[in-house]
């Protein structure tokens, strides 16, 4: 059923908007539902610290379907798998749009988080089957600034949407953009992993190369940076609507530009890495982006404890953590697929999984520590900074990779 492109430069193009129109459905299942937690709260009837149980058993979907899409794709093709995998995402958002039950929501989130992890994984080692490093660099570069630039959207959006429509708008949304994707797997998305790269399925071969992957500490290293940094920040964006709204009384409409300021940053700096790192050089900007990062968390710690409701102190020092964290998140992650050429899907499916498996973990226990401020999220950014210098300054291992 698919249509063929015989051009191969329009063909790539194609592919690339597909795959960056999977990841923008992937980050926005979640982030446009954030604003409307606190109603979502009133709806249900819920304990304020169980709604992040919305973000974390999505997570757990991704989570476990991961660990399988990524060498399975490596073995049957992306484009199987991403459709497979389009399949329970509809599933998932169809349960999510009609529920009035907290608990069967939570069962449709976790059925959505297995239906877009092929989004999570694939994409990124579809990048890796057409291009090669260097050029893999530049577009990881870009396609994030265009994805993180929908993300600074994503909470005005959802956040205008809940005002105006009420939460469960917001879900219908992502099932009529599930409706799309699937059809445009369907259709236009052709395989980009070559024939003679497809090996055979063994879970012998599952084992050897996760292995393989754990093996090298270069990778590990890069893996636990991206996991940690990722991990506080999307602890930071979930928190902050329920946080803002309802325990500093910021209006639902301030709130959207106070998260979509952050997520703006984001986009800006991501999409000027390559060139500030030709200019600057690599080793300059990750000092300087880790230490950007260590400020800013020291100042966030700052604020809670004396400054705790003020909402705009608050977002102006996570304005200097996300600055560090950008280029952060950029170079460790094109540092780590680069250690891993011949299992690309397979550590792109552990990259998902463990970031956001430690993503999970850190968002049950803040949640736990929840106490009406920003505190408990604030100390929770400023050891993760710390733990990420740490990891920083060990020294590269044999594996390294230069970019």
């Amino acid at each position: 059923m698919i249509i063929k492109i015989n051009n191969k430069r329009l063909r790539n193009t194609v592919v690339l908007f597909l795959v960056t129109f999977f990841e923008i459905i992937a980050c926005l299942e979640t982030d446009i539902n954030v604003p409307s937690f606190p109603n979502m709260i009133d709806y249900f009837g819920i304990n304020p610290a169980d709604i992040h149980w919305v973000v974390a058993i999505n997570m757990v979907g991704i989570c476990l379907a991961s660990w399988v899409v990524g060498p399975l794709s490596d073995t049957i093709g992306r484009r199987k798998v991403l459709l497979f995998s389009g399949v329970f995402f509809l599933i998932g958002s169809i349960i999510a749009v009609n529920t009035t039950d907290f608990s069967i929501l939570l069962l449709a989130r976790f059925i959505q988080g297995i239906g877009c992890s092929s989004y999570f994984v694939i994409c990124s080692a579809v990048i890796f089957d057409l291009y090669d490093k260097k050029q893999a660099v530049v577009i990881t570069g870009y396609l994030g600034s265009l994805i993180t630039i929908f993300l600074a959207i994503a909470p005005i959006v959802g956040n205008y949407i809940n005002i105006n429509y009420g939460w469960r708008m917001n879900f219908i949304l992502i099932l009529f953009l599930a409706i799309i994707a699937f059809f445009l797997s369907l259709f236009f998305m052709e395989e980009s992993l070559a024939d003679e790269k497809k090996a055979k399925w063994k879970f012998k071969r599952l084992f050897q190369d996760y292995y393989s992957i754990f093996s090298n500490l270069q990778g590990m290293k890069n893996l636990n940076i991206i996991g940690i940094s990722l991990s506080v920040f999307i602890t930071y964006i979930v928190n902050l609507s329920v946080i803002f709204v309802d325990n500093l009384h910021v209006s639902q409409e301030s709130y959207g530009y106070h998260q979509g300021i952050i997520m703006f940053i984001f986009a800006l700096c991501s999409l000027f890495t390559g060139k500030i790192v030709v200019r600057l050089g690599f080793k300059i900007v990750k000092a300087a982006s880790h230490l950007l990062t260590t400020l800013g968390s020291s100042l966030l710690i700052i604020v809670a404890l004396n400054f705790a409701t003020d909402a705009n102190l608050i977002t102006l020092s996570m304005i200097l953590f996300t600055i560090g964290y950008s280029f952060i998140m950029n170079l460790a992650f094109v540092e780590y697929m680069s250690c891993y050429p011949q299992n690309s899907g397979a550590a792109s499916s552990l990259n998902t999984t463990y970031r956001l498996i430690l993503n999970a973990i850190i968002l049950v226990v803040v949640s736990m520590n929840y106490n009406g401020t920003i505190l408990p999220v604030a100390i929770c950014i400023f050891i993760g900074s710390l733990v990420m210098l740490a990891l920083n300054m060990l020294p590269n291992s044999k594996e390294s990779v230069t970019i």
